[in-house]
């Protein structure tokens, strides 16, 4: 059980700082249902980087067969990652779910998500397309721009405006796609919208307090960037005793080929724990209760939850007046 989302409006920090208290609160839960398939994904994440790192030793040595293995092991690696980060997206929704009180416990939250996983899957797909064509556009605007160049100093001007929308377009484009997606996903979780209508409802919330939502995902990459560091001290230290161990070779810190197999496994193992358990879930948790802010400021959420509540408690006394 999560306790219920507040009833009035929060800043920006109050509403990362409860999805900080509500991880803790609730470790145990996270760990629960996140646990097994951050194994998963940590043993493909082994065979990806195993079959990449490795398969290029074996094409210098002409070892055919060693090569063939690391490509299977870089498909079967692959898959498997991008099969197990979806079930984690999906149950780490869930969780979005308990937080802004559209469900009473984890198994009923999941049911939920679970169902609309295909819808889930398709959002994921149109957003990815829809973001990285952006991307696109803006570089082929760069490079359009830069061809100006070369056409001598009458179009330098021309150049040079071109150039700087284009770094402001592309910067931009980073920053709503990334606002955008995490809402729709929010959105995804608590109501029931058809694709098109997720996102654009993600894009009519985010506009409507643009800037407040700027200052909250920077205020979270911060927040989060301070969790990871001393996260990230004890493979710092690990790597560090390699890198005595081995003579202070360069080559271990810059080839990860030439570091030993029990360092990649453990190494993959606190990446993923530190990330995926730990990490993403309080970003999540933050966007969704973030995303449930901005329907109490533009929409009195809170107001009409409490309303139909009170209808469904007066139902059943009005039925036994009767």
């Amino acid at each position: 059980m999560i306790e219920s989302p507040p009833q009035q409006l929060q800043s920006v920090g109050d509403l990362i700082g409860r999805a900080v208290r509500l991880y803790r609160q609730n470790i145990s839960t996270f760990f629960q249902a996140l646990l097994w398939p951050t194994v998963l994904l940590t043993v493909f994440k082994i065979f990806f980087q195993w079959g990449v790192t490795h398969g290029s030793t074996r094409a210098d040595l002409k070892d055919w067969a060693g090569v063939a293995v690391a490509v299977g092991l870089v498909a079967v690696g692959l898959v498997g990652m991008i099969v197990a980060s979806f079930f984690i997206q999906l149950r780490q929704l869930a969780f979005v779910r308990m937080a802004n009180g559209f469900a009473k416990g984890f198994a009923d939250a999941y049911a939920y998500i679970s169902a609309r996983k295909w819808k889930i899957l398709g959002l994921l797909i149109v957003t990815s397309v829809l973001y990285i064509a952006a991307m696109i556009f803006w570089i082929i605007e760069m490079a359009i721009a830069s061809a100006f160049l070369k056409l001598g100093p009458i179009f330098m001007a021309f150049a040079v405006v071109g150039l700087i929308v284009g770094c402001l377009g592309f910067l931009a484009c980073i920053v709503i796609g990334v606002l955008v997606y995490y809402l729709a996903y929010s959105i995804v979780a608590c109501e029931d919208y058809s694709i098109g209508g997720m996102i654009s409802r993600s894009f009519k919330l985010l506009f409507q307090d643009f800037w407040r939502s700027l200052y909250f995902g920077l205020l979270l990459i911060c927040a989060v960037t301070l969790i990871s560091y001393p996260l990230a001290l004890p493979m710092v230290l690990l790597t560090l005793f390699e890198f005595f161990r081995q003579g202070m070779s360069a080559d271990y810190l810059t080839d990860p080929s030439k570091m030993p197999f029990y360092w990649m496994v453990l190494n993959q193992i606190w990446e993923s724990l530190v990330n995926i358990v730990i990490l993403w879930p309080i970003a999540v948790v933050a966007f969704g209760l973030y995303y449930y802010d901005l329907r109490m400021r533009q929409e009195a959420v809170d107001l009409v939850q409490r309303l139909k509540l009170m209808a469904a408690e007066a139902s059943p006394l009005a039925e036994g007046s009767n």
